[in-house]
């Protein structure tokens, strides 16, 4: 694993293990329907019961953000997801495998750098959002990485620097049930995830990286982050906003390029979760399951909630403590 050229990448690639629908919820560029500082509403927590289940299981909205706001576990979720006898995030997330994430997303040694891929213009408009970030910051830091990544990596320095010291609810959800000695794994491999982006050609990274760059100049002038409207949907506990902010709307990419990244971001993706949590929970009806994924793939007809209902199982919202 790099370390002293890379100075960021361990802290991205926390943020990558599992980022992938942040990144989607993101992409629109909506905003939120509550107002920043408004009381929390209730967490994104459902129980799950039917289909011969002996004990409940349990599924999580997160999002991978380390603002304070967002990056403690409530007591509610807490408290079911101890009941649990196994835990499954998005992606097995132990050390070794956050740093097999950080690997994923390095250019093979040898391979172009980053900075001779990206056109002058971008290349330029990549090193000043890195400046106004942090003076540290050099694109040559990143000289590894695909386009796709740095798109990925960038909104979110931000938070990372002001926010280093704390975790992302993934790894504080994956780590509480490692530590206490009960079963852990991903709904995913870390293949499965790296493969939405690295299907995109270059044009298309490209683009996606300019549609990045667009979000946060246009936050920036609007006095806020470029999560901001994310933070706040999530925080507000309303499915309704977290679906608003999927809408298509700023990638860069081209109407049909964007379709298919949204289809193989969530639509798939969440097709695939929910059938192996399915899985998972009536292969052992006495054990319970707790689930722990992105928000952004809850709602909707196509979001893993109403998938597993149409698998026959029923899901009850749980109340906030």
């Amino acid at each position: 694993m790099p370390g002293s050229r890379f100075p960021f990448l361990r802290r991205a690639a926390r943020a990558l293990a599992g980022a992938l629908g942040l990144v989607a919820l993101w992409a629109s560029g909506a905003a939120a329907s509550a107002e920043d500082g408004a009381p929390p509403g209730p967490p994104l927590l459902w129980q799950i019961e039917g289909e011969g289940l002996a004990k409940p299981s349990w599924i999580f909205g997160t999002i991978h953000l380390r603002h304070p706001d967002v990056s403690e576990l409530r007591p509610a979720v807490a408290a079911v997801q101890d009941q649990a006898d196994a835990t499954w995030c998005e992606l097995a997330m132990g050390p070794d495998d956050l740093i097999a994430a950080a690997k994923a997303v390095l250019r093979p040694a040898g391979s172009r750098r980053l900075s001779d891929i990206l056109p002058p213009a971008l290349r330029s408009r990549a090193e000043a959002e890195l400046q106004r970030v942090s003076p540290q910051l050099k694109l040559a830091q990143f000289d590894r990485l695909s386009v796709w990544a740095l798109a990925v990596v960038l909104p979110s320095l931000e938070d990372d620097l002001k926010h280093g010291s704390r975790g992302v609810l993934d790894i504080l959800i994956y780590d509480r049930a490692r530590l206490a000695g009960r079963e852990v794994g991903g709904l995913e491999t870390l293949e499965e995830q790296m493969g939405v982006f690295g299907a995109l050609g270059e044009k298309e990274q490209l683009a996606l990286l300019r549609g990045t760059l667009d979000e946060m100049d246009k936050a920036r002038r609007a006095g806020r982050s470029s999560f901001d409207e994310i933070r706040v949907a999530y925080r507000s506990g309303e499915l309704a906003a977290i679906e608003r902010v999927l809408l298509p709307g700023q990638s860069g990419l081209t109407p049909a390029a964007e379709k298919r990244l949204m289809e193989a971001l969530l639509i798939r993706r969440n097709g695939v979760m929910a059938e192996r949590m399915a899985a998972k929970m009536r292969a052992v009806p006495a054990r319970s399951h707790f689930f722990a994924v992105g928000a952004g793939h809850l709602p909707g007809e196509k979001g893993v909630l109403r998938r597993l209902e149409k698998a026959g199982f029923r899901l009850t919202r749980v109340k906030a403590e």
